[in-house]
């Protein structure tokens, strides 16, 4: 099954529980999706910069602002790392499957979870 089925059968069963807690949850589900498109865009946005910025810039300028779009990128993914903990702790809450089945410690394995949810939302959006 695919991630967007995941999340679909997730909120349906969030939903089946009909209380203020699911209804919070249900409603946190957009923001965890979204956070994995920003960090896919901040990943994007960062590796762009670099690649043009070292032409243009003078050293010490390049560095400050490599260091900055750093922190950006970093920000981006510690609260991807903390919203997938959120889902699976959602997951558990009505007993099914973790959507994200891989180790939260594990930065790589994170970000490669971010751009599958970005590629399947993309893949089957609505035109």
């Amino acid at each position: 099954m695919d991630i967007k089925n995941q999340f679909n059968n997730l909120i349906k069963d969030l939903k089946k529980l009909n209380n203020d807690v699911s209804k919070d949850c249900i409603d946190y589900i957009e923001e965890i999706i979204s956070s994995c498109g920003r960090y896919v865009e901040r990943v994007t946005a960062t590796e762009a910069a670099f690649t043009i910025a070292r032409f243009r810039m003078e050293p010490e300028a390049y560095r400050e602002y490599v260091t900055e779009l750093d922190r950006s990128r970093k920000i981006a993914h510690d609260t991807v790392m903390v919203n997938i903990a959120i889902l699976n702790r959602y997951c558990r809450l009505v007993g099914v499957q973790p959507i994200y089945t891989g180790d939260l410690n594990d930065r790589i394995t994170v970000a490669d979870f971010a751009m599958r949810v970005c590629n399947t939302f993309f893949k089957n959006r609505k035109l």
